[in-house]
């Protein structure tokens, strides 16, 4: 799982607070208020990981602090197109984001595109390009899709207090200072706009 995760762009891991491994009988996969669960993962599922990252960036506001999925910017391109990319996509626009993320993320990265390897990306095309432009223009310099040895964290989700090894409540003396991750000089904490359900993206995809 860190081999796969490492792959995905800084710029999109920075809006993920932790990734938690789960043994269980079945896959499957959900985020929550910045932090993505892995039920059953496997060596293959980086497009599951980018999808689950796509929830986070979008309910966590890294597209100017408000959810692109409820944006009317995206819901007229959406209005532009004929389709969207799969079944799971037309459950809500909160998936479809997720999915067109999928997409945005190969058509930045891979040779001729999106476009060359489906012929009917032109049915879709409004969705992922506002997802790639979005991504653009709050990027800080970036583009979040885009990996490279220059691009650095900008932002990042704290890290969670900490907890009782035995699971009770109580007061926590640390036997050593606590490590900084991740929110060193120069580097922006992301405070979580979700409350209540909000913090749950209710994806439950499958493998």
């Amino acid at each position: 799982m860190a081999r796969q995760f490492s792959k995905v762009p800084i710029q999109m891991r920075q809006w993920v607070r932790h990734v938690v491994d789960v043994p269980a009988p079945n896959g499957w996969a959900f985020e929550t208020d910045g932090n993505i669960v892995f039920n059953k993962p496997t060596d293959d599922m980086f497009p599951v990981i980018l999808h689950e990252t796509g929830h986070a960036l979008d309910l966590e506001g890294a597209y100017n602090g408000e959810p692109l999925s409820s944006s009317d910017n995206f819901w007229n391109n959406y209005d532009q197109d004929s389709a969207v990319s799969d079944p799971y996509a037309a459950t809500s626009m909160i998936e479809n984001v997720a999915q067109n993320t999928v997409i945005a993320v190969f058509n930045e990265n891979v040779e001729g595109q999106f476009a060359g390897v489906e012929k009917r990306s032109k049915d879709i095309f409004h969705q992922y390009a506002t997802v790639i432009d979005r991504a653009i223009a709050y990027g800080k310099g970036n583009n979040f899709f885009k990996p490279g040895q220059n691009v650095k964290c900008t932002q990042r989700m704290p890290p969670s207090a900490g907890v009782a090894v035995d699971g009770r409540r109580r007061d926590l003396q640390d036997r050593r200072e606590a490590p900084r991750v991740g929110l060193g000089e120069g580097i922006e904490p992301i405070l979580s706009r979700r409350h209540g359900g909000e913090r749950l993206s209710n994806c439950s995809i499958t493998w």
